[in-house]
């Protein structure tokens, strides 16, 4: 198939200009804001026709410098005419650096080991892309120490046939970086953990891969021991608020379980099932590429939680308020372990997108809202309308608080919260109201009224950058 040609002339802060042929349509995506989201991000989109000349002119939605911005020429029906058709250009001149660091989303990402002493990559969301393109990964295998770059494509994907040597069980710390930021590759971003893709599945006593030691009697020994837990499975019925948070830097994944329990408690019913053993099935979904559509992954745990080996506390996920191996509901934290099991280990789910939980709920991709441009009449009609579809919704600080600001206002920066309600008063003034899910700090206090809080629109706006809302309309 012929590709049409498209000749960039124009780079500037209203955005892009060039030629393409007479009265053909072009596409014009920011990739930077969320490379990793659902495939589909209206907002991160325009579409133009070039006039009988064949120039064109588009203002690139959410517009920061250095970000990478896709150009396609569209077909009569508004397609790409191939993977080979997108060109890719950088924002340059809008500002004095680059403002937007480097992310990725490895949720999605598995490492398999293959016989011949290879790891391999694996994608189970339906959106391939990792990150921004060109983008470097750093992995430093922590068995060996040996490390080993990976650039991602212009698509934003592992590239095909890209593999690290390793053994089942090593633990992979990747850094990231675009040249510009993290360029000494100092800043830890995530961790991938290899696991063998024929192991029957079982609850693997390695699901904490790096165990955490302490010395007792001159020997090094685990900090957490598994502990039986004999409370039941689900009181009545789930709901929000029994996630919490624990050890591990998960605020990502419970938020959006919460926001699920909170609005669709049922899908979370169905996919938890109590066998005769006393084991746990926990079914997830995840995207077969070459079906082209969602399918059942079942992870079979065992009602055992790690617990500190001293302290008898819970080292990650428990359940809010009552928290002994007798009775606490034990929904949440075996799903968090199942998770972790198919992920590789607790490590492997330190960092993460509600869009990839989202997926693995309810087998369909949800929708990215990033404020920035955005008024607070949109972004509170956005957020009131999720609540008004019962959409599962999460939103998320930004990244960091130089000031101390957020911290004095009871929030925390780089986090994320559950979205539990939205309302108006007699007067017009707007609220938001969130659901906090490490049992922490709240402009309440800490840990006052189960981490839900209730704040003015104004000051979310200030503190929040983006939302995740997941879709139930045709879940799986």
């Amino acid at each position: 198939m012929s590709i049409a040609p498209i000749k960039i002339t124009k780079v500037t802060r209203e955005g892009v200009t060039g030629e393409v042929p007479s009265r053909s349509w072009v596409r014009v995506e920011n990739f930077s804001p969320s490379p990793y989201g659902p495939t589909q991000q209206d907002a991160m989109v325009r579409v133009v026709r070039a006039d009988a000349s064949g120039k064109f002119s588009c203002k690139v939605p959410k517009a920061k410098e250095g970000d990478v911005v896709r150009v396609a020429c569209l077909d009569k029906k508004r397609q790409a005419l191939s993977c080979d058709s997108w060109i890719n250009i950088h924002l340059h001149g809008l500002a004095d650096r680059d403002e937007r660091p480097p992310e990725i989303d490895v949720q999605g990402l598995r490492l398999h080991q293959r016989a011949d002493g290879k790891a391999e990559f694996e994608n189970v969301r339906r959106n391939r892309r990792v990150g921004e393109p060109e983008v470097i990964l750093h992995f430093t295998n922590q068995r060996t120490m040996d490390t080993i770059d990976i650039q991602l494509d212009g698509n934003g994907c592992i590239p095909e046939n890209r593999t690290l040597d390793s053994q089942v069980g090593d633990t992979f710390v990747i850094a990231i970086t675009d040249g510009v930021h993290n360029s000494d590759l100092k800043e830890r971003w995530a961790s991938l953990i290899v696991t063998d893709p024929n192991q029957p599945i079982t609850d693997p006593p390695g699901v904490l891969k790096r165990a955490r030691l302490e010395v007792d009697m001159f020997k090094w020994v685990p900090i957490e021991v598994f502990v039986s837990q004999t409370g039941p499975l689900i009181k009545g019925r789930i709901n929000g608020e029994v996630p919490q948070q624990g050890a591990v830097g998960n605020c990502w994944m419970v938020s959006t379980i919460s926001a699920v329990a909170h609005t669709h408690p049922e899908i979370l019913e169905r996919m938890l099932e109590l066998l005769p053993n006393g084991n746990v099935a926990v079914t997830f979904k995840r995207f077969d590429h070459q079906q082209g559509r969602y399918v059942d992954h079942v992870e079979i745990v065992k009602p055992e939680l790690p617990m500190g080996r001293r302290s008898g506390g819970y080292s990650y996920g428990k359940a809010r308020g009552d928290g002994t191996a007798q009775t606490m509901e034990l929904w949440w934290p075996l799903l968090e372990k199942a998770y972790a099991q198919w992920k590789g280990g607790y490590d492997a789910i330190e960092q993460g997108y509600p869009y990839a939980m989202f997926e693995a709920c309810l087998g369909i991709e949800g929708e990215h809202i990033d404020f920035q441009n955005m008024t607070p009449r949109r972004v509170f009609a956005a957020l009131d309308g999720a609540v008004a579809d019962n959409a599962p919704t999460v939103v998320n600080t930004c990244l960091t608080d130089d000031s101390g600001e957020l911290y004095d206002n009871g929030i925390k920066p780089n986090h994320s919260y559950t979205l539990w309600g939205t309302r108006t008063d007699e007067t017009g003034k707007k609220f938001v109201t969130l659901r906090e899910p490490a049992d922490g700090l709240t402009p309440l206090g800490r840990g006052e009224n189960g981490g839900i809080f209730e704040m003015t629109l104004g000051k979310f706006m200030k503190y929040f950058v983006n939302a995740g809302i997941g879709s139930t309309s045709t879940a799986c």
